[in-house]
């Protein structure tokens, strides 16, 4: 599947989702997915093999552990602001 089958499966997809069909959307939407299929049609289906797919398939598991520590802090970090009792809340409209 090269350049057109993913554009027709883009152009699709953006078809279902905008549910408008008057020649503006739908001008808007060729527009966009040329664009996007342009930029990542290479990414998407020439030249993957196997073994290119390690180095990042690494990387991504050391970094899922990190991200996910990182959103737990700044939960509690959030949830620390919200219900200390030092922290000034502005209730009503600012004067």
């Amino acid at each position: 599947m090269g350049f057109f089958g993913t554009f027709v499966i883009l152009y699709i997809f953006w078809i279902v989702l905008s549910g408008r069909f008057d020649y503006f959307h739908l001008s808007l939407g060729i527009i966009s997915c040329a664009i996007v299929v342009n930029a990542s049609h290479d990414l998407l289906f020439k030249g993957t093999k196997s073994r290119d797919m390690y180095v990042p398939l690494n990387r991504f598991v050391k970094y899922l552990p990190w991200h996910v520590s990182k959103i737990i802090l700044g939960g509690i970090y959030v949830t620390y602001l919200a219900l200390h009792p030092r922290v000034p809340m502005l209730i009503g409209p600012m004067s």
